[in-house]
């Protein structure tokens, strides 16, 4: 149940109406807007064969491979969809424009530092970007938007994550380097964003828990 209702959310997310005007909290939820196309989950049964079983210490443990080989198969399809939704037309055109700005954000640091060093560059920019996001947002809310959906698409994936719907460590394998790429550009903007006065305290929770999950992967990794 738990699986099909995550399903659920994957068909029925719609994308934020655009607004012309309005401040940074409009985008809170941009993003979020999963293509409705359905998943189609198949349960293999083993009916015959835990009748057939001869002990109910048999049939229980028949009955558990079934129900774990479902989850398996329910799990891989969401997998398999925000896969697909993470690589579909309209969020490849969100991704170029995110990794564009970054890639002029880094420029920038190489022209002031010429002899900067590759893991410094990549902590200088992420001190760098939230205030040319913020600048962005002004000078070009279209394309600010547009990055936004990259937020909003992993806001989501977060959020099925921490809600127990698929591991947070499959999508870290599945995602994990657009990850570090996320929280490079926006981390910083985000946390900015909750100091509004109209802000919750929340935004991108789940967002920046997948961030904070895949930079702790990537530290483990560099220490071996």
């Amino acid at each position: 149940m738990r699986v099909f209702f995550a399903t659920v959310l994957l068909l029925l997310a719609q994308p934020a109406a655009a607004q012309e005007e309005g401040g940074l909290s409009d985008i809170v939820f941009l993003g979020l807007d999963v293509e409705r196309w359905a998943l189609i989950f198949t349960f293999f049964m083993a009916g015959g064969a835990i009748a057939m079983a001869r002990s109910a210490k048999q049939q229980n443990k028949l009955a558990k491979a079934g129900l774990n080989f479902a989850v398996d198969q329910h799990i891989a399809q969401i997998l398999v969809t925000l896969h697909g939704r993470w690589h579909s037309e309209e969020l490849r055109d969100s991704r170029e424009k995110v990794y564009h700005f970054l890639n002029e954000v880094q420029q920038e640091i190489i022209e002031r530092n010429p002899d900067m060093k590759s893991v410094a560059i990549t902590h200088q920019a992420s001190q760098d970007c939230p205030k040319s996001l913020t600048a962005l947002s002004v000078a070009d809310i279209k394309k600010y938007r547009m990055m936004m959906r990259v937020v909003g698409f992993y806001e989501l994936a977060g959020y099925l994550v921490n809600a127990g719907y698929i591991p947070e460590k499959d999508v870290i394998e599945l995602l994990g380097g657009a990850l570090l790429t996320l929280g490079t550009v926006f981390e910083g903007h985000i946390l900015d964003m909750r100091k509004l006065p109209n802000s919750s305290g929340k935004d991108f929770e789940h967002a920046l828990a997948l961030i904070k999950a895949a930079q702790k992967v990537e530290a483990a990794a560099r220490r071996r």
